[in-house]
């Protein structure tokens, strides 16, 4: 509710500092994950790239050869990041598992020794 209130206040800027529109709100971003995933990007140049659309265009030169670099590296790396990431995920639940159980098998014996010391104080 507070969040939502301060954007309504202060609603966030169209264009950057250096009179670009911010990459991460344009339609090129995922025009341009579409042409590296077709494999356009590795066919052309960064700079003939961007003449091909004119969502490109609204970035300079520069800011659009680093955009295709990082694209290109993020979905060059995925695979090895899932599979690391999925690594970490057996590796928590196996953690998670052995946690339950000892967590059970302690519970279970409190109250195995609360039976039996109910059963001996009543005798």
């Amino acid at each position: 509710m507070v969040f939502a209130s301060y954007c309504n206040r202060f609603p966030s800027k169209t264009i950057t500092n250096r009179g670009e529109p911010f990459w991460n709100k344009h339609h090129a971003k995922e025009l341009l994950a579409q042409d590296v995933k077709s494999g356009l990007a590795y066919k052309l140049k960064p700079e003939l790239l961007r003449q091909t659309r004119p969502e490109y265009k609204d970035f300079r030169p520069q800011t659009f050869l680093k955009h295709v670099h990082q694209e290109k590296s993020k979905q060059r790396e995925q695979p090895y990041w899932m599979h690391k990431r999925n690594i970490n995920a057996k590796v928590k639940l196996a953690e998670e598992r052995k946690a339950h159980k000892q967590s059970w098998i302690n519970k279970r014996v409190e109250e195995e020794i609360n039976e039996v010391t109910d059963a001996l104080l009543d005798v």
